[in-house]
């Protein structure tokens, strides 16, 4: 028999490794990227859900590497995307919350009237003074668009007479009743007129003062030089309205 192992052991070896194989086992977690070639993990090799953002070089993913429509706001950092992050035209209404948007996010002028949707603007977004009659469709305003006192109704003319002498300059003034705003008012000369009579001031009254910018007047006072000779009557007129 040890003759037979002597003369047969090359034999022997080949069949004993033939018969156990080659097989060996590696321990879990002893692989690491030195062990593996480059280029050669794919994805169907990388567990889903197993990478992280701390996985991934910054600044290798691009608009490329992201399926359309998959990234959310939330997956973007506040205040991170600015203009030249957004394609030209790219944004519609659907994409800006309500309320998202201030006058300084708009450049000036950019707005048309197809970017306005009807009745989306209240008086509150509109500057004081910024409406001219042109912008303002002929027919189009109603009693209710008017502030309280705004139109006039019941309009009344009320005047007051006084003396001015040959060559002088008069003045006077006149008031409306309570409750009464003046809208308009002159001085004239009582009968025929002279080529040489001059008013001299003809302007509205807040009481004795005359009102400032945006303010109601409820009076009327105005001068007028006499270019006659002779003393003539002049007579100062306000129409008020309540």
């Amino acid at each position: 028999m040890l003759s037979y192992l002597r003369s047969h052991h090359v034999g022997l070896l080949a069949l004993f490794l033939a018969l156990t194989g080659t097989s060996y086992a590696v321990a879990t977690g002893s692989i690491n990227s030195r062990e593996i070639r480059n280029n050669t993990v794919k994805s169907r090799d990388i567990r889903n859900n197993s990478v992280t953002g701390r996985d991934i070089r910054n600044g290798r993913v691009s608009s490329r590497d992201l399926r359309d429509g998959s990234a959310s706001g939330a997956d973007l950092r506040d205040a991170s995307v600015s203009g030249a992050d957004i394609a030209d035209g790219s944004l519609n209404g659907a994409d800006v919350a309500n309320g998202g948007l201030t006058g300084q996010d708009i450049r000036s002028n950019s707005l048309g009237d197809a970017d306005i949707a009807p009745n989306a603007i209240s008086a509150d977004e509109i500057r004081a003074n910024a409406v001219r009659s042109e912008e303002v469709q002929n027919g189009s305003l109603r009693g209710e668009d008017f502030a309280s006192g705004a139109l006039a109704t019941n309009a009344v003319v009320r005047f007051d007479d006084f003396a001015v002498a040959g060559g002088d300059t008069g003045t006077e003034e006149i008031a409306c009743s309570a409750g009464e705003r003046a809208v308009g008012g002159g001085v004239s000369f009582e009968g025929a007129r002279n080529d040489a009579d001059i008013v001299t001031f003809s302007e509205p009254r807040a009481g004795t003062n005359v009102p400032g910018q945006g303010a109601a007047a409820n009076g009327w006072a105005a001068g007028i030089r006499n270019g006659d000779t002779v003393g003539r009557t002049a007579r100062v007129w306000v129409s008020c309205a309540s």
